[in-house]
Parts: structure tokens; sequence; C-alpha cells
């Protein structure tokens, strides 16, 4: 779940929970912090207050926005290379468009001729079904098709 805004937030080595569920850590183990840390962000030391983990590196709450808009990234967010974007401004810039539907992909492409598709809008140009995983596409001019194996092939 997002962290609440002004909860208590306890770095406990490898991850970040909030203070709800870091009533449930083992109370024997004390969190060792050596030396200051520093924002990824604006690379000023963190002192008092909140701060949270992201992308293996520790940030300024209000530090952790979007590189291109400057908008507070406060759930989800894309990286590339380590810097944090906000959805829109990450497929902006760096995305893939789905030959089938226009929109941008998030997640698994399916790649024939150097089109991208989304594993669902991959279909065949002859009869309109699917593509299923591992079944191989073939490009017949502009069109994605599946394999035919014809009597004329076969010979």
């Amino acid at each position: 779940h997002p962290f609440p805004i002004g909860d208590r937030v306890t770095f406990c080595g490898k991850k970040c929970v909030c203070q709800q569920c870091s009533h449930s850590l083992k109370k024997d183990k004390p969190v060792k912090v050596l030396g200051p840390s520093y924002c990824a962000g604006c690379g000023q030391e963190i002192k008092q207050g909140q701060s949270l983990l992201a992308l293996d590196r520790q940030w300024h709450i209000t530090c952790f926005k979007c590189r291109t808009c400057g908008c507070a990234l406060t759930g989800e967010y894309i990286s590339k290379d380590g810097i944090p974007y906000c959805e829109d401004d990450y497929h902006t810039q760096f995305g893939i468009r789905c030959e089938g539907c226009n929109s941008y992909i998030s997640g698994r492409v399916l790649e024939a001729g150097g089109k991208h598709y989304h594993p669902s809008c991959a279909r065949c140009a002859r009869c309109h079904m699917m593509f299923q995983e591992g079944e191989e596409m073939y490009l017949t001019g502009e069109e994605t098709v599946h394999y035919l194996l014809t009597t004329e092939s076969a010979i």
C-alpha cells in the first residue's frame, strides 16, 4: 500500500515498511544506519523527517518526482537508467506503440518484422485469430499471418 502522508516509515536494510507494519518487525534486531544518507534527487543529506527508498536509493519525499514534468511520484512510476518518470512522460519519450491498437505497450511485447503488438492485439490478417504463446508469425508484405502449410510448399 502507498505510505500514508505524515506516517513514519522504517527502513529495514532492504525494504521500507509503514508504521502499522513496523509493529510486526522483530524488536531484537536494531536497524543499523552507517553514516549520513544522501538524497538521490537533490544530493543533500537526509536528516530528520521522512525519506523513501526507490530504485535502490534514498530520496526526500518531495524529491522523488518525474524527471520530465516534475510531478510528485506517489504511486506508480516507470524508471529508465535509474531515473524515475511518470507513466505518460516515459511512454512519450521511450514508449513503443502497438501496431494493432496504436496504444503504448506496457508489459509483454510481441514483435514481427519490426512491428510491435500487445499479445492480445497480434492477430493473423487472414483468419483474425490471436497468435498463441510460442506460435510463429510471418510477414507477407505488410500483413502478419500464421504459417500455412500447403500442398505446394510441402512438395
